[in-house]
């Protein structure tokens, strides 16, 4: 296994090799330059989809009822949202209601992708949007976040899909 080497940053002109994915809105960038030969790169793909979820609050009431305050990108604008549920996919699903988009989560799993503190969680969920069933993906070192990803993933692939 090797190390990871310093970031480095440079300007140089390049053909795009290849791409891969690197959860919701990031890819790698694999480039050809005259000056540097192979490098591969990180970029920032844009959003995809309708919606994005850049940040969350949480709390928990008295009566045991889950708060749950997102900081949202819809159609490209920044938006902070707040509901509460049994916990906080159950908010972030009455927030997505709130905009008409019918979704119910049928199933749910997570994992570790390594070891040790800086470990990043995958979630997978199945989702009902509308009449559809389709599984979305979160990827990040929160749990809570990877979950909230997979849901917004789901919805973004019907919205996607329908249009």
């Amino acid at each position: 296994m090797s190390k990871a080497s310093a970031s480095r940053t440079y300007r140089s002109e390049g053909v795009v090799l290849r791409t891969y994915k690197l959860g919701e809105a990031d890819r790698i960038i694999v480039l050809l330059t005259r000056e540097h030969g192979q490098v591969p790169a990180a970029g920032d793909a844009g959003q995809w989809g309708h919606y994005a979820l850049t940040s969350v609050n949480t709390d928990t009431a008295e009566d045991g009822q889950f708060k749950l305050t997102a900081t949202l990108v819809v159609n490209g604008v920044q938006q902070r949202r707040s509901s509460q549920g049994s916990g906080p996919i159950a908010a972030l699903l009455d927030i997505l209601g709130q905009d008409g988009v019918d979704v119910r989560v049928l199933d749910y799993t997570e994992h570790a992708l390594s070891s040790g503190g800086n470990a990043r969680a995958a979630a997978y969920v199945e989702c009902a949007v509308g009449e559809r069933v389709l599984w979305g993906i979160g990827i990040d070192a929160n749990t809570t976040m990877a979950a909230l990803k997979a849901v917004i993933s789901a919805v973004n692939r019907a919205i996607r899909d329908s249009a």
